[in-house]
């Protein structure tokens, strides 16, 4: 199939050419506009199959919706909050406020109809701040989102802000909160243009030492994101895309795309070097380096799929992200890559850079090269580099035993974020937080209202006496009956942070309190929300793990036809990522290079992060295991020599592996630079674990395992052996590199 392949891109690379620049121009501008506001979904955290959603989705259709959506905060140093000027200004404003369409509902401590408890709540302890809870019109999330940025960028300016600079306004909450985090997410696009680009196409050219080399992986790069864009805007009109997906798109597309540009242009111009014409050399990179990259994209691309399992809209967006990216970066790689190779043919070393020279080894003999030096050398001693390698990966994967995990909250944010600014001042100033309620929903008692508010009133006393609750503030804060049935809300503050373990042991103990006879209870609310997204996380998780594993076994079985390559692939990805989460908790968790990577520590790891950076971990850890694997399997079936063909590997694809390790983590790393801690979480995360991965793990640990295994590495059983040598994907396919076509014209 390969040398075919290679053929027809050779035979018809100016039409592969052309047909791309159609392509781009006819989906490019489309696609680019994904980016644009309102056009993903601004949320998708929720979990709809939840107790805590449907308790709120229930809520909102009997009784009418409790939660807020914005948190207004109010403030003039040494002013009191009952100055008449003061009082007459906000109220001025929430008056406005409160005639806006995209408003359902504004309560303050100005609304005499609150209860005084409720009213006091809503005032700083100096009595110089006060803050308003508004509850904006919507049917889910993202139409309240745009209620939202609506109402903030209205015509005439925001109703909430009171107009002159006496009065400070600041706007918390979820919905600021999520548009800042949005707006720290679109950043990774600047960062693109002005940061990871520019300093990849210099590593390039320091590998290549040529600038038209150097261009062409890039070029690949910017291809496969073009494209990427479109499909994610293609694919959000059949499912919910979150507006997180981009930034996983544009890393994976342009760090698989330059990883794999890499690996084929090193291949070209290594058949070059060997003497073959340009058509040939081609062929000969497509059957070799071009069946390692569609094996490799397509075990990233599976290892993702396992991100599908989840139900939360977000997870399942970032899975699509990194899909696209790494189809893409494989299909242009297999297709305007070649093609490209194909018409530059020889000038593909044009505009050479005056760099130091590096020593070239001599063809036939990889023992001699810095490599293959480093692999012999593990060769003498297998057993004292696996212990020792093992045992300092292990040792990297200490802290990993004392890990906590949380969720995101405005402390993800930078702290002069807007809504972060309000999220601080509401804990230091304030004695209650509105993040901190609980919504109670007691439905489907017999008799109507009445009998409604009388069910919550008992299960309000019930709920006073579990610990962790604060017992005044509990009530019952609206009742409704339709059909012979009624419905009613109690409210509950716990103590402590919302995102605590205490405040998700108080929903657990409420949840378990005796329900009023005959009548449902469902338990919503923020801490509610993070119990059930963390039980979601936990009770999905296995399946991820045996998706993965299991259809990255079988596909690695295809592609090197045995059973104990896959196996100790997957046994060592799992060691390198376990190592690699170590650094990521002390750092994240602990705090430790909190000032250089400019982000706040909460004391725990968010639980959404680490399951996706597993997911893409794992698949990027089986992308330099196909890169060293293939050439380690093309020199076994060459030479028949287990040594010869670990130490000839090595040589052979270690300076592109680290090579392509340094490109891709660039790439990535530079996503620390978002002021997002979530996108640093997976930014640094991903950093530290394909470095690790790249070094440590393939060019040491790998041979020095394939040495102890010898031959019995490439084991299958025969009827296994015989399907292999019939469905295999192979190195080769039995036609001659040579079968290729002349190309016409001077290379």
């Amino acid at each position: 199939m390969f040398a075919w392949l290679g053929q027809f891109v050779v035979r018809a690379r100016r039409a592969i050419l052309v047909a791309g620049l159609v392509l781009i121009a006819a989906v490019g501008m489309w696609g680019m506009g994904v980016s644009e506001t309102g056009v993903l979904s601004q949320g998708g955290l929720e979990d709809k199959s939840s107790e805590s959603y449907r308790a709120m989705e229930r809520m909102k259709s009997e009784v009418g919706r409790q939660d807020s959506d914005v948190l207004v905060l109010y403030s003039q140093p040494g002013t009191s909050v009952d100055n008449p000027e003061f009082k007459q200004s906000v109220t001025a404003a929430l008056e406005k406020t409160r005639s806006s369409p995209e408003v359902e509902h504004v309560e303050s401590y100005y609304d005499a109809g609150l209860p005084p408890s409720t009213r006091e709540a809503l005032v700083s302890d100096d009595h110089e701040a006060t803050y308003a809870v508004v509850r904006l019109k919507g049917a889910d999330d993202d139409q309240r989102m745009t209620s939202y940025l609506d109402l903030k960028d209205a015509e005439g300016g925001n109703p909430l802000v009171v107009p002159g600079d006496e009065i400070t306004t600041q706007l918390g909450g979820l919905r600021p909160m999520l548009d800042d985090v949005n707006s720290g997410i679109t950043d990774g696009l600047t960062i693109i243009e002005v940061v990871t680009v520019p300093v990849l196409f210099l590593l390039l050219l320091f590998v290549f030492r040529s600038v038209v080399a150097a261009l062409v992986p890039v070029v690949v790069a910017v291809i496969a994101l073009v494209f990427g864009m479109a499909a994610i805007r293609a694919l959000n009109e059949a499912t919910t895309i979150s507006v997180f997906s981009l930034n996983v798109l544009m890393f994976m597309a342009l760090g698989l795309a330059v990883d794999y540009g890499l690996f084929m242009v090193s291949r070209f111009r290594e058949e070059l070097a060997a003497g073959r014409e340009v058509g040939p050399a081609v062929v000969r990179t497509m059957r070799t380096a071009g069946r390692t990259v569609l094996v490799s994209g397509v075990t990233v691309t599976l290892a993702l799929t396992g991100l599908l399992v989840f139900p939360q809209a977000y997870v399942r967006s970032m899975a699509w992200g990194g899909l696209v990216g790494a189809f893409f970066a494989m299909v242009a790689s297999l297709t305007v890559l070649p093609a490209f190779l194909a018409v530059i043919g020889r000038k593909v070393d044009a505009l050479r850079v005056p760099l130091p020279r590096r020593r070239r080894e001599p063809e036939g003999a990889p023992e001699t090269g810095g490599w293959g030096a480093v692999a012999r050398f593990v060769m003498r001693r297998p057993a004292v580099v696996t212990v020792l390698t093992v045992g300092g990966l292990l040792v990297l994967a200490v802290p990993v035993s004392g890990v906590t995990f949380g969720t995101s909250d405005e402390r993800t944010l930078a702290k002069d974020a807007p809504s972060r600014v309000v999220a601080d001042r509401l804990d230091d100033e304030f004695a209650f937080d509105a993040r901190k309620s609980l919504y109670v929903l007691v439905s489907g008692v017999e008799g109507g209202e009445r009998q409604a508010r009388s069910a919550a009133q008992e299960l309000a006393g019930r709920i006073r006496s579990v610990e962790g609750v604060d017992a005044p503030t509990v009530g019952v804060v609206g009742a409704r009956a339709e059909g012979g049935t009624g419905s009613a809300v109690v409210v509950a503050n716990h103590q402590g942070e919302w995102t605590s373990g205490q405040a998700r042991d108080v929903v657990g103990d409420i949840r378990g309190l005796k329900a009023p006879d005959g009548a449902e209870v469902l338990v919503g609310g923020m801490a509610a929300d993070l119990k059930d997204q963390r039980s979601a996380l936990a009770s999905h998780l296995p399946l991820m793990a045996a998706v993965i594993i299991v259809i990255t076994m079988l596909f690695m079985f295809l592609a090197f036809g045995s059973l104990l390559v896959p196996l100790m692939s997957v046994v060592l990805n799992i060691v390198s990522i376990a190592a690699a989460f170590g650094p990521i908790v002390l750092i994240f968790q602990d705090g430790h290079l909190s000032g250089l990577l400019d982000f706040t520590s909460s004391g725990f790891v968010t639980g959404m992060e680490p399951v996706m950076m597993l997911a893409f971990a794992f698949g990027l850890s089986m992308d330099y295991s196909v890169f060293l694997m293939s050439r380690i399997r093309e020199e076994w079936d060459t030479t028949g020599d287990a040594e010869q063909a670990v130490v000839a590997g090595v040589q052979r694809t270690g300076g592109i592996i680290t090579s392509a390790a340094v490109l891709l983590a660039v790439t990535i790393g530079s996503f620390a630079l978002v002021e997002v801690r979530d996108m640093k979480f997976i930014a640094v995360g991903m950093f530290i674990i394909i470095l690790l991965d790249a070094t440590v793990v393939r060019l040491l640990l790998v041979p020095a395992v394939l040495k102890l295994l010898g031959p019995a590495a490439w084991w299958a059983p025969k009827p296994l052996r015989r399907f292999y040598a019939s469905y295999g994907i192979k190195e080769t396919d039995g036609e001659p590199a040579e079968a290729a076509p002349a190309l016409s014209g001077r290379h």
